[in-house]
């Protein structure tokens, strides 16, 4: 078993060489946004497919797994859309923007890394990203693409549709899709497209962190003034609740201290820097936004690290 420091310190390291690029201003927030877009749409989707290839089949107790993280969404979904409508003023649109940041996690750039480093995380911890990857972007682009009285013409279900069908292409999930589909098969790729797919992926992380400590600069440096009521409503819910209704829940349904740990941190890493991404595409609370990630990930990197102190201690 890996010690937390030789868990952290690569991945502490890469971010902290894309925060002193930022700070040198070597990169701003449009070199930041493509680098982004490449890890997200290329880079990651290689490397999911590149380790699904070779995982074992699922466990039946990923079931309860899948359990455990459907009712800790649940649960996130419905006291994060409540507090953002009731307490912040927000529309359906800017509830949709707020509410990415509570639900999707940064899986790609941070929690990966780290589950891949200990053994019996990775698999299960990909499973997980499945479900994320479609149910999250599902949820946010119904919301954010909701329809209003400007535009009268457009249904709440096409809407839902719409949406579902364009998280269903996720990349990482068409990567992951397509690599468990070779896995089930049976199917071993030949050394000629398995050697250059396996250079490929070995990016995918280390440029994740990068971009990331590139945005824990350059974040902080546009936000002007801090959304307190939203911080505080969804951070606990990011980062307590959602992490120990599902780790609670696949524990007692499996038992099993892997998959509750992969669980636990899945659900614990910080806000998703694609959610500022996304908030920006569709034009909605992209400052408010860009708050959240940015003390979400400062916030969200101590939390990652008790939990791997107890985790991996246990």
């Amino acid at each position: 078993m890996p010690s937390v420091g030789s868990l952290l310190a690569p991945l502490a390291g890469a971010t902290l060489i894309g925060v002193i690029a930022a700070w040198l201003k070597l990169f701003g927030q449009t070199e930041a946004r493509v680098l982004s877009r490449f890890v997200f749409l290329v880079a990651m989707p290689v490397a999911v497919f590149n380790f699904v290839v070779d995982a074992p089949p699922p466990e039946p107790a990923y079931l309860g797994m899948i359990a455990g993280y459907l009712a800790g969404l649940t649960a996130t979904v419905v006291l994060g859309f409540f507090w953002i409508r009731r307490f912040c003023g927000a529309s359906i649109q800017e509830t949709g923007a707020a509410l990415f940041a509570a639900i999707c996690g940064n899986a790609i750039f941070l929690g990966l890394p780290i589950a891949l480093g200990v053994p019996g995380w990775g698999p299960p911890f990909l499973i997980l990203m499945v479900f994320e990857g479609t149910m999250t972007f599902a949820i946010a682009t119904a919301l954010m693409t909701w329809p209003d009285k400007d535009h009268p013409d457009q249904s709440p279900v096409k809407n839902a549709v719409n949406a579902a069908t364009r998280a269903i292409r996720n990349p990482v999930v068409v990567g992951m899709a397509l690599g468990f589909l070779l896995m089930m098969l049976g199917i071993q790729l030949p050394e000629m497209v398995a050697a250059p797919l396996d250079l490929f992926s070995k990016i995918a992380s280390p440029l994740g962190l990068f971009v990331l400590g590139l945005y824990l600069v350059i974040l902080p440096r546009e936000q002007t003034a801090l959304p307190t009521k939203l911080l505080i409503g969804l951070l606990p819910l990011k980062l307590i609740i959602f992490p120990a209704i599902t780790a609670g829940i696949t524990w007692v349904l499996t038992s099993d201290i892997a998959l509750t740990s992969a669980a636990a941190l899945f659900t614990v890493v910080p806000p998703a820097v694609s959610s500022v991404v996304l908030a920006s595409s569709y034009g909605f609370y992209e400052k408010q936004v860009a708050a959240i990630v940015a003390v979400g990930t400062l916030i969200g990197m101590l939390t990652v690290t008790g939990f791997l102190v107890i985790a991996l201690g246990a």
